[in-house]
């Protein structure tokens, strides 16, 4: 191959890659144009976090805060009555079951004699009737008549007097309302009760928190994450020896308990409130083994960013659904969705400040 030959083969070659990447840029123009084109249209994620008298403040501007979908919401003031532990003990039924049937018994005599002591009453009037006309009845069948009359009204008044004792104790063992439950016509309560659908409870309390409507109980099921809400009965007639203290009487829906458990209770009285705030459990972070909040304030030196602050709501408790913290400002705006990417940049910033060390 001569030195000419050579040449007109390199430049050939030369020609050749040059048009090959001229077709690439060609052909892929497109992509490289919505390439550009997203890059364009990405917001920046603005966060910056400083330590401000040792508790981090995370800054956001408006379009971070809408990417990374932080949401906030003023609190919901509301007043909540002091609380306290209590003993609760899951009752058995049966005892009703059976009170309820010697009432039913009862009540059953009753009116069988009541029924014969009317007929005996009756008859005595008419036996009595054809004595006086003309002795069309013997005197001596008026004497049994009589005697049969005062027997009858005799064993309807000893029924009487034998319901009215298993009343009596109806009331005394289990108060008012469910010695109405046991004795009225209408036996759902008890129903309820014998068919394990409903659980009955007695919760020991101090001598002065049986004056006055019963607090709201809120026991803890074995089983469920968060406390079961109950219905107040009344107050327990008599005292629990193993409890201790007075007693309230309440029920539940909860088919999973079973007669004889013990459970611990919170209760709710209606003196002496507390001013708060209601904040959902979304809103609720865990950090060192603790519960916070993030509290959202605008950012006085930028006008499109917000300051995020974290707040230990250690004292709070849990209502259901919500939390109930006490000392917030009144239009104090808390984080409701995003609190864990706030608590992320944090720890973020803290972790860049150890290495930095």
């Amino acid at each position: 191959m001569t030195r000419n030959t050579a040449i007109r083969l390199l430049l050939l070659q030369t020609a050749l890659m040059i048009l090959l990447g001229w077709a690439t840029v060609y052909l892929g123009r497109d992509e490289f144009r919505l390439f550009s084109g997203r890059e364009e249209e990405e917001v920046p994620t603005a966060s910056h976090v400083e330590d401000e008298g040792g508790m981090p403040v995370v800054q956001l501007s408006s379009a971070a805060i809408r990417e990374v979908g932080i949401e906030y919401a003023k609190a919901s003031a509301t007043e909540l009555a002091p609380q306290s532990t209590v003993g609760v003990t899951v009752l058995d039924p049966q005892p009703l079951v059976e009170l309820r049937g010697r009432l039913q018994a009862a009540a059953l005599d009753l009116q069988a004699a009541q029924a014969a002591a009317n007929a005996s009453r009756a008859e005595e009037s008419r036996v009595r009737a054809l004595f006086e006309d003309d002795r069309n009845a013997s005197q001596r069948a008026a004497q049994q008549a009589a005697a049969q009359a005062q027997a009858d009204a005799a064993r309807r008044q000893s029924a009487e007097a034998a319901l009215e004792s298993l009343r009596a104790q109806a009331r005394t063992a289990w108060g008012t309302t469910i010695a109405g439950w046991l004795d009225g016509a209408d036996a759902t309560g008890i129903d309820r009760l014998a068919s394990g659908k409903d659980c009955l409870l007695r919760a020991a309390v101090r001598p002065e928190d049986i004056a006055g409507a019963p607090g709201l109980l809120r026991i803890s099921v074995p089983g469920r994450a968060k406390p079961v809400a109950t219905v107040a009965v009344g107050p327990a007639p008599q005292a629990d020896a193993q409890l201790g203290g007075s007693g309230l009487l309440y029920r539940v829906s909860a088919p999973e308990l079973r007669p004889g458990m013990r459970l611990s209770g919170s209760l709710s009285r209606g003196h002496r409130l507390r001013e708060g705030a209601l904040v959902p459990s979304a809103a609720i972070v865990w950090h060192t083994g603790k519960p916070w909040i993030y509290l959202r304030e605008a950012d006085e030196k930028k006008k499109d960013a917000s300051e995020f602050r974290r707040r230990d709501v250690s004292g709070g408790e849990a209502i259901g659904d919500d939390w109930f913290v006490t000392g917030l400002e009144e239009d104090a705006e808390i984080v409701v969705r995003g609190a864990q990417v706030l608590l992320s940049e944090e720890l973020k910033f803290q972790i860049k400040n150890e290495n930095d060390d």
